[in-house]
């Protein structure tokens, strides 16, 4: 009788032994030790998507700049675009952008596709200039949207490429870092919560200051093509340099709420100290260097040594981050079992 129950209740066992193709167990017992790999795999998957971003960016916004110049026009945004300016308030003709005003009419629906225009023509180009004064009950307005010294020359044209080049160059190394870290991560062997709070912080914080010094690097080698060629260049779409900045003061940051909470007087260094690291690690927003001048050589290292202060404010962040969890595990520790400290955390 008993063979008989032991036969039915390992049912189950026999048939999913003899299933083709069943490595579903081994996998889910297996998943725990695993998990770093998975970790791993989605740095290496934010590399390629980084990559294939930066280069849609770089090559896409590049070509837009020869072609557009650097006020990006684009003809399908308005209702039309034309050389039009007034020599007697400046030395370069304007381009200009006529639009119906919302103003002059009394039909809703026309009003508010008006306005839609005018608003993604705004934000495309910005105002600078109402060539009708005041007027603005006219049924047309025209507006200035920019210079036509505006569109690159030879020389823009041959810096931008540079620029454009550079830039796709710089792509390669800086995802490598991500792909770096996701090896780094698969390679971790310390427990869960030691991963999570103290491996895998220190590898995103290394790897947003490798990034961002990688980043302002090529950043100052654009400046020397500005600086030699006397032309502006080009800027790709990088929402994220702000993020990264936020990312590498983490630990100096945990540190300055801790010190707060200890001394009761909230942040010591405060949301300025923040503000002040953003402007000393100097992220570029236009690549315009002064051609041959003193005041460009001074930009240009000014540059450079944002590369500097990056790698600085990395290499106090790192040990500042071991130093908290240390000290925050000791805590735990004696909380689970009081004791008398005698030693150094």
């Amino acid at each position: 009788m008993k063979n008989y129950l032991n036969t039915v209740l390992d049912f189950p066992k026999t048939v999913n032994e003899i299933l083709p193709k069943n490595n579903f167990n081994e996998l889910v017992d297996n998943s725990e030790k695993s998990i770093y790999e998975w970790i791993g795999q989605v740095f290496r998957v934010m590399a390629l998507v980084f990559l294939v971003f930066m280069l849609i960016n770089v090559i896409g916004d590049g070509l837009k700049y020869l072609v557009n110049g650097a006020n990006n026009f684009n003809e399908s945004y308005v209702e039309k675009i034309e050389n039009k300016g007034t020599e007697d308030e400046y030395d370069a003709s304007y381009f200009t952008i006529t639009l119906l005003n919302p103003d002059s009419t009394d039909d809703d629906d026309e009003k508010e596709l008006r306005q839609e225009a005018m608003a993604l023509a705004n934000s495309t180009f910005g105002y600078k200039l109402d060539f009708e004064g005041d007027d603005y009950d006219a049924e047309e307005l025209i507006f200035s949207v920019g210079q036509e010294s505006d569109d690159p020359g030879f020389l823009g044209i041959i810096a931008n490429i540079l620029m454009t080049l550079l830039l796709s160059y710089a792509s390669f190394p800086i995802s490598q870092v991500i792909s770096n870290a996701g090896n780094t991560v698969a390679k971790a062997d310390n427990d869960m919560i030691k991963f999570l709070f103290k491996d895998l912080v220190l590898i995103i914080v290394r790897t947003a200051g490798y990034i961002l010094g990688l980043i302002l690097l090529f950043s100052a080698f654009a400046g020397i093509i500005s600086f030699v060629f006397g032309e502006s260049l080009f800027i790709p779409d990088m929402p994220f340099t702000e993020t990264l900045v936020e990312i590498l003061l983490i630990p100096i940051t945990v540190l300055d709420s801790l010190l707060g909470i200890v001394l009761d007087e909230g942040f010591i260094l405060g949301t300025e100290f923040v503000n002040e690291t953003l402007n000393l690690i100097n992220v570029p927003n236009t690549f315009a260097v002064d051609s041959w001048s003193l005041d460009g050589v001074g930009t240009l290292l000014s540059m450079f040594a944002s590369v500097l202060v990056v790698f600085i404010i990395l290499f106090i962040a790192l040990p500042i981050w071991e130093f908290i969890y240390g000290l925050i595990s000791t805590l735990i520790k004696w909380i689970k079992g009081p004791y008398i400290p005698h030693k150094a955390l």
